[in-house]
């Protein structure tokens, strides 16, 4: 499935952050295991014990510890590394192998409203998704808290102009229920790139938070975007343990 490469520009300097992205390493090897992985690695914090974990778990892996604090222009660097028509951007707290039923972030593993999801199963999910898309040519598919923004959710009414596929939710950007264009997606390449050259001229900042901040574009662009029908990502802040920056 070259159709997708992974990026991530991210720190991970907290105990049960770490734990989750160890975890799900393993999980993602399975999940991507024909991506290619494009990482950097933004502080010295725990930056050896990371890059061994990504090397046992990710075979077509790039990784560099580039501890400049201009997000933009490292995942611009990243992203043309890449030769692929979609670039997921990927989160370090995110979970593949679970559903849960709730719109919100998970804190606990102990949490009886979550699910465990069968590798071979979530792969397929993803590979249905990233086809679906391709043939139906979409440039943006939102991630983050993927079930709060499926129908029956009350955050999305008819006027979002949602048009159900095999694996997706298909809608235009013009109609978007949220008008942030958001980091953490599978992005059109080509887009992304131009998104972030423009970006990383205007501002030097270290964390995706304000490029999100500065990017309540997506209802003024003129985008197919989609949503996947399952929670195929999942992210959890385990004891509400955040890194505010990146």
């Amino acid at each position: 499935m070259k159709k997708t490469s992974i990026v991530c520009n991210f720190i991970c300097t907290k105990p049960n952050r770490l734990r989750i992205l160890k975890e799900q390493l393993k999980v993602m090897s399975h999940i991507f295991k024909d991506f290619d992985f494009y990482i950097n690695y933004n502080t010295e914090i725990n930056a050896e014990e990371v890059h061994e974990c990504f090397k046992k778990h990710i075979p077509n892996l790039y990784f560099q510890n580039d501890c400049t604090p201009d997000w933009g222009k490292i995942t611009l660097d990243l992203v043309n590394m890449t030769n692929t028509h979609y670039v997921v951007y990927i989160l370090e707290d995110y979970v593949y192998d679970k559903n849960f039923d709730s719109i919100g972030i998970i804190i606990e593993y102990n949490d009886d409203r979550l699910s465990t999801v069968s590798l071979d199963e979530r792969k397929q999910d993803w590979k249905d998704v990233i086809n679906e898309c391709h043939e139906n040519n979409i440039d943006h598919v939102f991630l983050a808290k993927i079930k709060k923004y499926l129908p029956g959710e009350g955050f999305v009414n008819e006027s979002h102009g949602y048009e159900e596929g095999n694996s997706i939710y298909k809608w235009h950007s013009s109609n978007a229920p949220t008008g942030v264009y958001s980091s953490s997606a599978i992005h059109n390449r080509l887009l992304f790139k131009d998104i972030l050259s423009k970006y990383h001229i205007k501002h030097q900042l270290p964390s995706p938070g304000q490029f999100e901040q500065h990017h309540e574009i997506l209802r003024q662009l003129n985008l197919n975007c989609a949503i996947p029908k399952k929670q195929i990502c999942i992210q959890a802040h385990i004891d509400r343990s955040v890194n505010h920056t990146i």
